[in-house]
């Protein structure tokens, strides 16, 4: 279970090499790399999951940079947080930093 910084459970799910696969052969994902000491990523993590209410068609992911170093690596990950959307598991947007919420909804308005 992933919880926003108020400790309430999200509707973003735990990344890993273990559901990679099952992640990429999705139409749309959104995957926030973050790291558990990284204040703005709680931050982010909260505003992702008001915004995913809205997109029941967009699976939304969180990884971990430190337990899942090999996926962090192939994405070039070098700062957290940061939010990539992938489009039948090619990337295609990327924003490094704290989005706020108005970011996060132009991000996803082709999704």
């Amino acid at each position: 279970m992933i919880y926003n910084k108020n400790g309430v459970e999200t509707k973003m799910q735990q990344v890993n090499h273990e559901n990679w696969n099952s992640v990429v052969a999705r139409d749309t994902a959104v995957l926030q790399f973050s790291a558990p000491w990284c204040g703005p990523c709680k931050n982010q993590t909260a505003i992702i999951d008001e915004v995913s209410g809205t997109k029941d068609n967009v699976f939304f992911g969180k990884v971990d940079i430190e337990q899942e170093m090999d996926i962090a690596n192939d994405f070039k990950v070098q700062s957290v947080p940061t939010l990539v959307v992938l489009k039948n598991g090619k990337e295609q947007k990327r924003l490094v930093g704290f989005q706020t919420r108005q970011k996060l909804v132009e991000m996803l308005a082709f999704a």
